[in-house]
């Protein structure tokens, strides 16, 4: 009985030990894998788009496809598409609009009839009632009108008199508020500390940027006083893109067409380091009480 029950343990911890590495390895692939996208965008006569995103060598992979004739969602296991069309979705649509239509056809009538019978009933009831209320009705404005034209008038200088207490109490508050917050920003450890947030955050958007662009844009105005414009926004742009995208300028017609490739990779452990970087970052923590008006 002794030997049965120690076979069963080593067996169930067997499992369980099978069963913890295997969710420590997942783990694992989904901390240090990267999820690869690639997006790539063309302007000719028609727009195109198409975005692929792909996780632990292209086993997972979603693809998406924008243009003018074709609209395509998929996702793909393992190479094998499991292809969402948008058929249904527009059938569903077209079904729901139809049967929409039939029952705003059906009963819209009948609605109305009802509705034009209730207004002449209402009718004249009102036109039997409307000679003794109008009388009744003329005698107490006259006798409520000199009372209620003094009432709005002392009203009026009521609110005249709140409104702007309120006022000197908002103002009075904002210049605190103001007062309190340049203190705050302005004192050189609370700058420190936004300045290693910022950093943590840079580097957070550097790994999530792609780290492939190249393409070419060709622009081009009737007026080329415009394309130099254009020209020069770009310009300011140059160290955003620099010699990975090509601007081809057009000075005697106007056009707008260009290529672009993006590529990168995303780390769920680097965002995590980052995350709990902030997170527990005691510093911050204290500014963020002091930003709230919070007790330390």
């Amino acid at each position: 009985m002794l030997h049965i029950i120690l076979t069963i343990l080593k067996i169930l911890g067997v499992f369980l030990l099978w069963f913890f590495a295997f969710i420590f390895l997942l783990l694992l692939l989904v901390l240090f894998v990267p999820v690869k996208y690639r997006i790539k965008a063309i302007k000719g006569e028609e727009v195109e788009g198409r975005l692929l995103i792909s996780w632990l060598f292209y086993i997972f992979c979603f693809r998406l496809e924008y243009g003018s004739q074709r609209k395509n969602i998929e996702f793909l296991l393992c190479g094998i598409p499991l292809k969402i069309s948008g058929k249904k979705k527009r059938r569903k649509r077209e079904k729901k609009e139809k049967e929409k239509i039939y029952y705003e056809e059906n009963s819209l009538p009948s609605i109305k009839k009802e509705e034009e019978e209730l207004k002449r009933e209402e009718i004249s009831h009102l036109q039997d009632g409307e000679t003794d209320s109008k009388k009744r009705e003329h005698k107490k404005r006259k006798k409520k009108s000199i009372f209620s034209f003094i009432q709005k008038i002392f009203q009026f200088f009521k609110k005249i008199g709140y409104t702007f207490s309120t006022l000197c109490d908002r103002i009075k508050s904002i210049k605190d508020e103001w007062e309190y917050y340049t203190g705050l920003f302005s004192d050189e450890k609370n700058i420190q500390i936004i300045k290693k947030c910022l950093g943590q955050v840079k580097k957070g958007v550097g790994h999530i940027m792609p780290r492939k662009c190249k393409g070419f844009l060709r622009i081009g105005m009737k007026d080329p006083a415009w394309t130099g414009r254009i020209l020069s926004i770009l310009g300011i742009l140059y160290p955003l893109y620099g010699e990975k995208i090509k601007i081809i300028p057009e000075f005697e017609q106007t056009i707008f067409e260009g290529e672009i490739l993006l590529a990168g990779r995303i780390r769920a452990f680097v965002l995590l380091r980052m995350g709990l970087a902030l997170y527990f970052n005691r510093e911050l923590k204290q500014l963020m009480k002091a930003l709230k008006k919070e007790e330390a």
